[in-house]
């Protein structure tokens, strides 16, 4: 993979090798407060159930990346080199005019001891602004009962709500830096494809479609998604 970057973005990928190196010597962050987060969209069809990596015929408010003519959920985890800290999971309504509801947590990781894993629901199935901030938020907390007193970088690619000016005013009085991929450079340099999503997917494709038809409205959805999502991440790293 870095043979590929070097290839074809010597100066950009160099660039943020540089950078990245100089902010964890600086601030002396270790492999237990670098954390990388990325998401990656999944059918609900129980007919084609598949991952997908995040593309876009258009986007939607400069915020929202929407499908056309496709129902996808997007699955979005925060995760270190070796843990799933916490992860969340959007799935879109069924049915057109419902209102975006508040995350909520998803219980069968107290049955598992798998990572925490909190759902949603909205119109699209896709992240916007105001999820962003709440699972920024529940990520903070979470880090915080991990490691207190700790700050902590966060690998992001250039996805519009990451670099929310909001964003990252945020990130600044949270005691929480964040490193951005060079844009268009996220395929070729993005943590999360190998060390979790292709994992994932090959895990998800054993057991899924079975779980998913057996759904009879939304929140058996919701609920079904989540455990096989939960059940595949213990076995792929540890949390």
């Amino acid at each position: 993979k870095s043979n590929r970057v070097s290839e074809s973005q010597p100066y950009y990928a160099n660039e943020f090798a540089e950078v990245y190196e100089k902010i964890i010597i600086n601030n002396n962050f270790g492999p237990e407060n670098i954390f990388n987060c990325d998401e990656t969209k999944v059918t609900i069809s129980p007919n084609n159930s598949h991952f997908k990596a995040i593309t876009c015929n258009f986007k939607h408010n400069n915020t929202t990346i929407i499908k056309e003519n496709k129902k996808w959920a997007t699955f979005v985890p925060f995760h270190s080199c070796n843990r799933v800290v916490i992860a969340f999971l959007i799935l879109p309504f069924t049915k057109k005019n419902k209102a975006t509801i508040s995350l909520k947590r998803h219980d069968h990781y107290l049955r598992s001891y798998g990572p925490k894993l909190f759902y949603t629901f909205n119109q699209s199935g896709c992240i916007n602004i105001a999820l962003w901030k709440e699972m920024l938020n529940l990520f903070k907390a979470e880090i915080n009962n991990l490691f207190p007193n700790k700050r902590s970088l966060l690998l992001l690619d250039n996805l519009n709500v990451h670099v929310n000016t909001e964003v990252l005013q945020w990130s600044m009085k949270n005691n929480i830096q964040m490193l951005f991929f060079p844009k268009y450079s996220s395929s070729y340099i993005q943590p999360s494809d190998d060390l979790l999503f292709l994992s994932l997917k090959k895990h998800l494709r054993a057991v899924y479609r079975q779980r998913i038809q057996a759904a009879h409205d939304e929140q058996d959805l919701a609920v079904e998604m989540a455990a096989c999502i939960i059940d595949a991440l213990r076995f792929i790293i540890p949390s």
